[in-house]
């Protein structure tokens, strides 16, 4: 099986409909990617899941997160994070809610053992929408057009996408 190496944040976003195959991505999801450290450096990827989000009026995230639906049976160390967003257009927006969704996903992994390693957050993941690391607020490009590509590749990340940035936000839960 073909392992695909993924070296940016817009082609993380890109790939995520290929690596759920073909799942519908809800406009408001929380996608979470179970990874463990390669001895070639990279990270791969051993699971990953798309959850729907319900935001109430007060700004805050309903309901509570489940570790075993991110991780499951599978093997893995840490956590890359993606929020699909289609109400947040960049850094900042919906800040509150992401952050708080963050603080909850980073403490529910953490009674597994398992670190919520890098956040990023995108409108959508067709061509064009902006991408945003959670972590920095900082702007990290457009989704790109997605290759195609034959259904059972491997997916891999590269170490600075799952690095967590030193210049990272403060987030109430830490593991």
């Amino acid at each position: 099986m073909e392992t695909i190496l993924i070296d940016n944040v817009p082609d993380l976003i890109a790939s995520l409909p290929a690596q759920l195959y073909g799942e519908d991505i809800p406009a408001r999801a929380l996608v979470t990617l179970l990874v463990r450290r390669m001895p070639e450096g990279h990270w791969s990827v051993e699971h990953i899941q798309a959850t729907a989000l319900s935001f109430c009026a007060c700004c805050t995230v309903t309901g509570e997160i489940d570790p075993w639906e991110v991780i499951g049976p599978h093997m893995g160390t840490g956590v890359v994070a993606v929020v699909i967003d289609d109400e947040a257009d960049g850094g900042g927006d919906s800040g509150q809610e992401h952050g708080e969704l963050l603080d909850k996903l980073a403490s529910a992994l953490g009674r597994l053992g398992v670190t919520l390693e890098a956040s990023y957050a995108a409108r959508a993941t067709a061509p064009g929408h902006p991408v945003w690391s959670l972590d920095t607020e900082e702007f990290a490009g457009h989704v790109p057009l997605a290759p195609p590509g034959p259904d059972g590749h491997r997916y891999a990340l590269a170490a600075d996408i799952v690095a967590q940035p030193e210049n990272s936000l403060a987030r109430l839960a830490t593991n």
